[in-house]
């Protein structure tokens, strides 16, 4: 009685251990399935989006620098 009391867990334990390594062994091969089928942009696409994503980036924050510096300006010869 008292060894199948222990006995039986530890099986449990490790049926348990086996499907999460089944599961995450699914995962992984799922994902690989999915990475295959994007289609990754050319070298040239990518510096032309850095580019833009750069270029509005600084231009976005020279815009708010200047907004930045007027509403100031405005707030001491309001107060």
């Amino acid at each position: 009685g008292g060894l199948r009391v222990q006995v039986l867990p530890h099986l449990q334990l490790i049926q348990l251990r086996y499907s999460m390594i089944k599961k995450m062994k699914q995962f992984f091969s799922d994902v690989q399935f999915e990475m295959s089928k994007v289609s990754w942009p050319t070298w040239e696409e990518l510096k032309g989006s850095t580019f833009v994503v750069l270029t509005l980036s600084l231009m976005l924050s020279v815009f708010l620098f200047f907004i930045d510096r007027i509403l100031s300006g405005l707030m001491q010869v309001i107060l």
